[in-house]
């Protein structure tokens, strides 16, 4: 996959992400520590959650994600445990 700069706009309501909160970045995963942390639950088994609405724009295509779960051994997992809750350990 073609590594892409993120540009981040970054529209917020209340200070805490939910389904209408949007996040757009021009690249998916390699600078996923753009998204701020609001956007992620963290799951007991250390799983986390999208709370947010994630739009990925790359060249020709656009691509909404929207209330995913990734695994714990996933690479998206591990950074956004790494940058947002990594004091959670327990």
């Amino acid at each position: 996959m073609r590594l892409l700069n993120i540009a981040v706009l970054v529209i917020t309501l209340g200070g805490t992400a939910n389904a209408e909160t949007s996040y757009t970045v021009d690249g998916w995963p390699p600078q996923i520590d753009k998204i701020p942390c609001d956007a992620w639950a963290s799951n007991s088994d250390g799983s986390v959650k999208q709370v947010a609405t994630i739009i990925v724009n790359a060249d020709e295509l656009t691509v909404e994600l929207r209330q995913n779960t990734f695994v714990p051994t996933s690479e998206i997992a591990r950074a956004v445990n790494r940058k947002c809750f990594a004091n959670n350990s327990g």
